[in-house]
Formats: C-alpha cells, sequence, structure tokens
C-alpha cells in the first residue's frame, strides 16, 4: 500500500460533481513555509464525503451532533472497483494543536493531508453544501443569511 503524506492544506473547497455521485475537496498544500504551494484535489466518493461530514460533525459540534446527524441521509455503498482513483474511505483525527488529519484510502493508496482549526470549519460548511444542498431534512435550504447574490447592470 503506498502511503502519501502530503502536508498542510490551506484554501479549502469542495464542490458537488455534477452527475451527484462523488464530491472533489481541494485546496493549497504547504509542505514547509520555504517552499512554493500546490494545489491539492481529490474525488470522493459521495459516501466517503458523508462520512467526512459525519466525522467532523462529531469533532467539531459534539453537543449538537446526534440531532444534526440524525436528520441526515446517508448513501448506500457502491463498489468501485473500477475506480482506483476515488476515495472511498476516511479518517478524521484532532490532534492537541487544533489541526486536524484527515486519512484517505482510494483503491490501494493512502493520503494523509493536516487541516487548520479554522479550515477545518470551512470545509465542513462547504461539505454541507455540497452534500446536502436542500438542507438536511430534504426541504429548502434556508439562505436568508447568506450574502445575496450581486446584480450585474449592464
Amino acid at each position: 500500500m503506498n502511503i502519501q503524506e502530503l502536508g498542510i492544506v490551506n484554501e479549502i473547497f469542495v464542490t458537488s460533481r455534477p452527475d451527484g455521485n462523488s464530491i472533489i475537496v481541494g485546496g493549497t498544500l504547504l509542505t514547509t513555509p520555504n517552499e512554493d504551494s500546490n494545489k491539492w484535489t481529490r474525488v470522493l466518493s459521495h459516501r466517503a464525503g458523508q462520512i467526512l461530514w459525519y466525522r467532523l460533525t462529531l469533532l467539531l459540534f459534539p453537543e449538537r451532533a446526534s440531532e444534526v446527524t440524525a436528520r441526515v441521509s446517508t448513501a448506500p455503498l457502491r463498489p468501485t472497483g473500477s475506480l482506483p482513483s476515488v476515495t472511498t474511505h476516511v479518517e478524521v483525527a484532532a490532534a492537541q494543536d487544533d489541526t486536524y488529519h484527515i486519512k484517505g484510502t482510494a483503491g490501494d493508496d493512502r493520503w494523509i493531508v493536516t487541516v487548520n482549526g479554522m479550515e477545518i470549519r470551512r470545509m465542513w460548511a462547504a461539505l454541507d453544501v455540497a452534500l446536502y444542498p436542500a438542507g438536511w431534512e430534504g426541504g429548502e435550504r434556508d439562505t436568508s443569511r447568506l450574502p445575496k447574490p450581486r446584480q450585474s447592470y449592464q
């Protein structure tokens, strides 16, 4: 098994692929302060995205996790033998220095990234929107507190 320890990720983004079967996560990978940064992306199965969201919910919001996670539906486990580059399993561990280690498995390969506390909260929020665009209960998402889109005048 090949294990890649990739370092610290900043500027996290999450998006859902149009087919809805997978999630793309990524950001800027910083290995050391003196090195140039690299872009980092991984494709996660929908279920792996849900596992990541669930684990982050437990770590970031332990007092409300049982209430929140009970409201969401889960995706069935689908075989991905023909897609060895798709991450099918993730684990998250909190470190004592307000960082989080995310480990993913894609076929025979494993990857590990470290994310700081602020970025992990951004990741959770982006996963929440990508996985549950209609809200946790499948209804219409309340967007009243989100910034309004800018109007373009031509």
